[in-house]
């Protein structure tokens, strides 16, 4: 045998009685110890819902809203939208109201809109899409605000997340 085969054959064993060794606990590996892993679980409800907003001539807002089931708690993780509108006229806010718990106030949560581009004689095109960690029960409402209130437009945005029991 010649011997770059034997020292292939002395490698291979050394390495597999190392193995053995730490594998038994005979050989202490210095350094930290080593963390596992976190592991994502699927919730068990997952949830998502999405709502059309027409804006109306003469109307600068547009609002639409969806029920959390009864007896559960909407976790969102994300809200995502797509907004367009007439030539010139922008999205000058844009929010997801909840209400965290029975017979308490709403809260707002502003969005960060952008702005996706122009289809001259069509209309402007926005976007929302933002991850978030939001806790609510009965009324999810949303909101969107534009600057020339001339003609319609229009919203479809979606929310995601999971309900756990109350």
């Amino acid at each position: 045998m010649n011997r770059s085969k034997t020292y292939l054959l002395i490698a291979s064993g050394a390495a597999i009685l190392a193995a053995s060794f730490a594998f038994l606990g005979l050989v202490k590996v210095p350094g930290p110890p080593v963390e596992p892993s976190p592991v994502y679980t699927v919730p068990e409800a997952p949830f998502q819902k999405q709502v059309t907003i027409s804006f109306t001539a003469g109307r600068l807002e547009g609002f639409a809203s969806f029920q959390v089931p009864s007896r559960k708690r909407l976790v969102v993780e994300h809200v995502s939208a797509r907004v367009a509108l007439p030539n010139g006229q922008k999205i000058i806010e844009s929010r997801i109201e909840t209400l965290q718990a029975g017979g308490g106030a709403m809260a707002s949560h502003y969005l960060t809109t952008h702005v996706e581009g122009s289809r001259p004689g069509i209309g402007d095109y926005f976007s929302v899409s933002q991850d978030m960690r939001l806790y609510a029960v009965g009324a999810v409402r949303f909101g969107f605000f534009r600057t020339n209130n001339s003609s319609g437009g229009l919203v479809n945005a979606t929310v995601s997340g999971y309900l756990v029991d109350l």
